[in-house]
């Protein structure tokens, strides 16, 4: 689960071009980073605001959609990467401010006012769930516009009919039995 995103900028060729897709690990290093400070106030709203849930699904949507060629979704992964980038960003700035805080004399006995950063990560984390239903619309459209469906649907469809046709097979053996008698 945890692999690395800053650590290299992966290129993916995607769409019939190159398009920089950073990797999740980065943001899970992080986000296990901040886990390892045990502040509990920073565990609940990650775990609140689904982060890593967020990522990955989509890594798993930008494996699924690899053969998809078009302009339009290119800029849609980019404007979710640009959503990610910030997001790991911010996680890297609230993971600073903790390991500061703990190097500083009696940090037990001070808080730590980190709420502006989360409020900025839950903000980020909204634009992230947008840009990735514009990526899903934009692939549902032009998957409808060019009359794609997967191989993996294809298959269930060719299952279906393949049952429906035995079915319909067995439904008219009785039928013509039932005329007979």
């Amino acid at each position: 689960m945890y692999m690395a995103l800053f650590a290299a900028k992966t290129v993916m060729s995607l769409a019939g071009g190159q398009i920089l897709k950073n990797t999740s690990t980065s943001i899970y290093d992080t986000i296990r980073s901040i886990y390892s400070h045990k502040n509990v106030d920073v565990e609940r709203k990650l775990k609140e605001l689904e982060i890593e849930n967020k990522i990955q699904v989509v890594e798993s949507l930008i494996i699924e959609i690899k053969d998809c060629r078009s302009k339009t979704v290119e800029k849609a992964i980019e404007n979710l990467n640009n959503s990610l980038e910030n997001v790991h960003y911010h996680l890297d700035v609230i993971d600073c401010r903790i390991r500061k805080h703990k190097n500083k004399w009696f940090s037990s006995y001070r808080s730590l006012n980190i709420d502006k950063e989360l409020d900025e990560i839950e903000r980020l984390s909204v634009s992230v769930d947008s840009n990735l239903n514009l990526l899903q619309n934009v692939i549902i459209i032009f998957n409808s516009v060019n009359n794609i469906t997967s191989p993996h649907v294809l298959e269930k469809l060719e299952k279906i009919t393949e049952s429906n046709t035995k079915n319909l097979y067995e439904i008219n053996k009785i039928l013509l039995k039932n005329d007979e008698n």
